[in-house]
Order: C-alpha cells, then structure tokens, then sequence
C-alpha cells in the first residue's frame, strides 16, 4: 500500500469536515480549526511546481482535488481526477471527474513542452517541409497526415481525436 493510500484511508469524511468546509462553487476549502500557525477562517492550499493545489490536514498532505471529490462523494476516486478544463487550480465540482490515466492524458489541452508547434497532436516534420498530425491510440502513434500549416494538421488533428478519445473536451 503506497503511503498516499494509507494517508487517504486514515482520513475519515467526519473527520475533514470537522476541520475543513468546501465550496463546490469556488473549490476553495476553508480551515474550521485552528491548529499551530493555520488559523481558523485560513484558506487552504498552495501550488506545486505543476501547478495543483495541496494542503495538510491533521499533519498529512492532500491534493486539493482529491480531497474536494471526497468531500463530496464521501469516497476517495477510484482513479485519476481530471480537471475538465485543464486548470490545475480550478477545484470547483463541477471541473472534476474520476478518470483512469488514459482517459485523463486524452483531455491534454496543449501540447509537451518544447514541442516543434504551438499545437497538441502537431509537429513540423523537416524531410518534408510539412507540418504532421498524429495521434495516439492504445499506446501507439499513428499518422492523421502531412500538411501546409500547423492549423491545417491541427484541424485534422482535432477532428479525429474527437472521434476517438472518449475524455476529450477539446
């Protein structure tokens, strides 16, 4: 059992909300008690350097997201939450779904950092001259296409990825 489990599973749904009260409309979480130097009335949370919001309840520390769908659910998810909207700090119910890993991956809204395009599923192939489309399907890459420009293969991109990634929102 990974230390997250264990931590998850000893934080009981009566026990969060004695210490902290969230708002499903705003996804922010306010401290109940004052415990140390977090005072009563705090909000919780600070960024990581991916951009998620965490915080430590009872000594623990949670991702916010986590801890919002239980909150909610009273059950910690199953998988992988996905902010729908692909904003790492937005915690509001409503952008938050359980999602395996690869549904997740699928809801990317850009593309890897130092890619050769400004957009997801779009790369310049040099051989050619032309801008390439493809996509990734049950772990393997497959090619949508060769085009004149990146917006031409993203289009392309796009309409396929639509057809086929189930946790696409794009």
């Amino acid at each position: 059992m990974s230390k997250n489990r264990h931590c998850q599973e000893s934080l009981t749904l009566d026990r969060l909300k004695q210490a902290v009260s969230y708002n499903p409309e705003t996804g922010a979480f306010v401290r109940l008690l004052t415990r140390g130097c977090s005072k009563r009335g705090d909000v919780l949370g600070w960024a990581n350097r991916d951009g998620y919001l965490l915080a430590k309840v009872d000594g623990q520390e949670y991702m916010l997201h986590r801890l919002a769908w239980f909150y909610m659910y009273g059950a910690w998810p199953k998988h992988e939450i996905d902010h729908i909207n692909g904003v790492r700090h937005d915690n509001r119910i409503v952008n938050l779904r359980d999602v395996t890993k690869s549904v997740n991956q699928q809801n990317r809204k850009g593309p890897q950092q130092g890619a050769s395009s400004a957009y997801l599923g779009v790369s310049y192939f040099k051989e050619t001259g032309r801008w390439r489309a493809q996509i990734k399907i049950n772990g393997k890459k497959k090619s949508i296409g060769y085009f004149s420009t990146e917006e031409e293969a993203y289009t392309a991109y796009l309409e396929v990825k639509r057809q086929l990634h189930e946790g696409n929102t794009l």
